[in-house]
């Protein structure tokens, strides 16, 4: 676990605190770097997920001929998600 936070220090994402009842204890905080990777990489889950459901919606509508949903561009294949 050291390496990691060690890791997250040196890219200025986190830094280490003593704890403050515990001498033996190091308590780890997030630095404003790390705020800032974590609000980013949040946008970018939003968009996969955006991104994911309009797919497989339009897949849905294309690729199941046997709902009676077949439209000109749908598969002889069965649909198969992933």
């Amino acid at each position: 676990m050291s390496r990691q936070v060690q890791a997250l220090e040196d890219d200025g994402l986190a830094r280490r605190e003593p704890h403050p009842t515990d001498r033996r204890g190091w308590v780890v905080v997030i630095d404003d770097g790390g705020v800032t990777a974590v609000e980013a990489l949040h946008r970018l889950a939003e968009r996969i997920e955006t991104f994911n459901v309009g797919y497989r919606s339009r897949a849905v509508t294309r690729r199941c001929p046997q709902d009676g949903a077949a439209s000109s561009s749908a598969s002889s294949r069965p649909f198969r998600w992933g």
